[in-house]
C-alpha cells in the first residue's frame, strides 16, 4: 500500500501502490514528448567483421510465410503457460502470443515455405501437439546486406 506521506517518486522495487494514487500523481506536462515516429520495420543491426574489415547490416523484414498455431484460447495465462512450455522444449524457435479479440493465439516459427512448416509440424505432433495446424502469417526474416 502507498502511505499518505510517501510519494510515487520515492517508491522502491516491491512496493505496492494503489492505481488511483498513481493516476493522481501523473502529470502530462512532465512527460517527454520528444520522440520520432519510426517506420513499421524492425531495427537494423550492424555487424563488423574484424578479420576481413567488412561490415554487414542485418535487416529484419516481414514477408508472407507460415507459422504453426498451437492453441486459440480466451485465457491469457493458459497461452503464456503454453509459450513457456514450448520454450523449454525448443528454445531456438520463435514463439508468439497474438491477441485477436477475444482470443489469444499461440503461434510458433517463421517458416518461408509450407514444406518447412510441415516438417516442423510432424515433429510437434510426435511430441503430443496433435491439434496444431499451419496458418499463413506475416513472418520475420533476417537479410544480411554487405556495406
Amino acid at each position: 500500500m502507498l502511505s499518505q506521506n510517501k510519494s510515487i517518486d520515492s517508491l522502491k522495487d516491491g512496493d505496492q501502490i494503489i492505481l488511483e494514487d498513481f493516476e493522481k500523481s501523473f502529470s502530462p506536462i512532465l512527460y517527454d514528448h520528444s520522440f520520432k515516429i519510426l517506420p513499421n520495420r524492425m531495427p537494423t543491426n550492424i555487424l563488423d567483421d574484424e578479420i576481413t574489415g567488412t561490415s554487414e547490416v542485418i535487416k529484419m523484414d516481414t514477408v508472407r510465410g507460415f507459422r504453426i498455431q498451437l492453441i486459440t484460447t480466451e485465457d491469457y495465462n493458459q497461452a503464456l503457460k503454453l509459450k513457456s512450455y514450448v520454450n523449454i522444449l525448443d528454445s531456438l524457435i520463435n514463439i508468439y502470443v497474438l491477441f485477436d479479440a477475444p482470443n489469444h493465439k499461440v503461434r510458433i516459427g517463421n517458416f518461408k515455405t509450407r514444406s518447412e512448416a510441415n516438417l516442423y509440424l510432424s515433429n510437434l505432433k510426435s511430441s503430443g501437439f496433435n491439434d496444431a495446424w499451419i496458418v499463413q502469417d506475416r513472418i520475420i526474416i533476417e537479410r544480411k546486406i554487405k556495406k
